[in-house]
């Protein structure tokens, strides 16, 4: 299972210390919660985490100091506990960071310098915070000495054990412990050397902080990933798709750490999934999802190698007993259904023009659905004679990022498809943009893609072997074939990339793919007498 890290957040990639304002704090701190940036490195992020929090309860510990001063009622901060290991490091790092800004203050503005203020102050600290840490000091000479970081912490909510009690002076022994490490490393900066080690046992071993730092976990992976798709508007379908496949792989793994991560992890995963998923499934969408996330952790600097490389699933060969596309009898069936449809008394109007028209234009463009059903008013246009629609990637998505213009075959506008558009508001023409939607949820458009293919499946007229929505695309090939449309036309009506360089140059002008488009013929409605 995924550790979630206290006051840790993720968001478009960089992390930060995060600390939320107690209500009764947010008229004097001024926010509902604090931030503290911590950069685009988890490693660095995890390591600067507790100073950075620290110094955000800081912050609202002094508010409730304001707040108790005006007499206001506050709550004591929450107890959450710090293990001593935790508390020593912190400590440890703060008094160093001090030690080190202080040096960076001028003598001219200070009026002294660390090392003369270690010159004659050490001796007597440093006795002062053996006896403490020896346990031969008073509960009095514990509060003279470290009184202060023992008051800053209990303000912190990092500990509550009452004064004089074994866990208080057991925390002031400690306390006094990394004092005396600071002081040495602090006597050592004044001779120049700075490679100084710390002996106290607590702060030889790693924190706890900087252990979690070391995790890359697949999850801030998958996000970061993501993240920076939703940056350029794309990502949105394979986000949904591919969190199950993550939320899998950590549920086998046992641990959320990819640099944990083996090769023979991987394969014995692949080898549990085909037990229980088709193998396209298990190659196009849980391997790719790894595949495509770890390469990205590579590029940047997250993972040093990319583990996934090379594993595959293979998948049988696919047995075709019919064409893809739809045949003439199933294209005439479909475009039957849809002009005359006759809507539920509570479907919304967006889905029944949807279910009216996008097969026709589907039909004779050879458009992918999603980018019919994005389409938007402004996007039927006019050029002189020719009418066209302009699919665009400003409109939803399109494979290959490029816009391209597809001029109608007449049998569009005689139907009256003009007169639809004319008709509708301004937007988009075959989904709603009033229904509340989540910025990860799949684009409307393809929401209403989805609901066309169900809808033509329960109708029952085609053929279990073709793909209710692809089967258009497939159709438009097979007559630009048997029209003698040349392919660099039909590819560019349909949107398919160059497979040249020298295809890549130049355009396939809007008069030539309208002259194209004019060769497909219509297609009668009327039932085959039988």
């Amino acid at each position: 299972m995924t550790r979630k890290i206290p006051h840790l957040l993720l968001r478009e990639g960089r992390y930060f210390a995060r600390l939320v304002v107690p209500a009764e704090l947010r008229a004097i701190v001024g926010k509902t919660e604090l931030r503290k940036p911590l950069g685009a490195d988890r490693r660095e992020a995890m390591r600067a985490l507790p100073r950075c929090v620290a110094d955000l309860q800081d912050v609202l510990s002094r508010a409730r100091h304001a707040a108790a001063s005006d007499g206001r009622a506050v709550h004591s901060a929450p107890a959450r506990p710090m293990a001593l290991g935790a508390v020593a490091h912190l400590h440890y790092d703060a008094a160093l960071d001090r030690d080190a800004r202080a040096r960076d203050v001028p003598k001219e503005l200070s009026g002294v310098t660390v090392p003369e203020i270690n010159q004659w102050s050490a001796p007597a600290r440093s006795a002062s915070l053996r006896r403490v840490a020896s346990g031969a000091a008073s509960n009095d000479e514990v509060s003279a000495v470290v009184g202060w970081a023992l008051e800053q912490l209990k303000d912190r909510g990092s500990f509550a054990a009452p004064h004089g009690s074994p866990q208080w002076r057991e925390l002031a022994r400690t306390l006094a412990s990394v004092e005396l490490e600071a002081l040495a490393r602090s006597l050592e900066r004044d001779r120049g050397d700075y490679s100084g080690k710390p002996s106290f046992p607590p702060l030889t071993t790693p924190a706890p902080h900087e252990a979690l730092a070391d995790a890359v976990p697949l999850r801030d992976l998958f996000d970061g990933f993501f993240a920076e798709l939703r940056r350029s508007g794309k990502g949105a379908p394979a986000e949904k798709r591919w969190k199950s496949a993550f939320d899998n792989l950590i549920k086998f793994l046992g641990h959320d750490d990819a640099r944990k991560v083996t090769r023979s992890d991987l394969v014995k995963w692949r080898e549990t999934l085909l037990t229980t998923h088709a193998a396209r499934s298990v190659r196009g969408v849980f391997l790719a999802s790894v595949k495509t996330v770890f390469s990205w952790a590579v590029d940047s600097e997250r993972l040093p190698t990319n583990v996934s490389l090379g594993i595959k699933a293979r998948v049988p060969r696919q047995q075709e007993a019919r064409e893809k596309g739809f045949v003439d009898e199933e294209a005439r069936d479909v475009l039957r259904a849809a002009k005359n449809y006759a809507p539920p008394t509570r479907e919304r109007a967006h889905l029944t023009a949807a279910k009216k028209w996008v097969a026709l234009l589907c039909c004779f463009t050879g458009a992918r659905v999603a980018e019919i059903t994005q389409l938007r008013k402004s996007d039927v246009r006019r050029e002189g004679d020719i009418t066209y629609i302009r699919i665009t990637p400003e409109a939803g998505s399109v494979k290959t990022g490029m816009f391209r213009d597809v001029p109608l075959h007449k049998q569009i506008l005689e139907w009256g498809f003009l007169e639809f558009v004319n008709a509708a508001p301004e937007g988009p023409l075959f989904y709603s943009t009033t229904i509340k939607r989540d910025e990860k949820s799949v684009h409307p458009s393809k929401q209403v893609a989805q609901q066309l293919a169900a809808w033509i499946r329960s109708l029952k007229i085609v053929n279990e072997g073709v793909a209710p929505n692809h089967g258009w695309r497939h159709r438009f090939k097979t007559i630009c074939r048997d029209v003698g449309i040349d392919a660099e036309t039909r590819d560019a009506i349909q949107g398919h990339a160059a497979r040249t360089a020298g295809e890549a140059y130049g355009t396939v002008s809007l008069k030539l793919k309208a002259a194209a488009i004019e060769k497909f013929p219509r297609i009668g409605l009327e039932k085959k007498s039988g």
